[in-house]
């Protein structure tokens, strides 16, 4: 199960970049995840719903951030 959910984060580099930024930076809107990773809100904003959609990010207030089988899945990628 870890396994396959660390291949659908690594099988797309927007969505790795997304979990790390929440990982080491903590909660943000979507406009200030694309902004950061320069990528445009609309690819955001299908990105963050598949993650959500996966339970890797929950919303809370307009921020995003990583739910704890993000943050398992942010510890399995970087223990491979």
């Amino acid at each position: 199960m870890m396994e396959e959910i660390a291949g659908f984060v690594n099988g797309n580099k927007m969505r790795k970049n997304v979990l790390e930024i929440l990982n080491s930076k903590g909660a943000m809107d979507s406009k200030r995840i694309a902004k950061t990773l320069r990528c445009i809100p609309a690819t955001m904003d299908k990105v963050i719903s598949e993650m959500e959609e996966n339970g890797l990010i929950a919303k809370t207030d307009d921020k995003y951030d990583l739910t704890p089988e993000g943050k398992a899945v942010m510890n399995f990628i970087h223990s491979v």
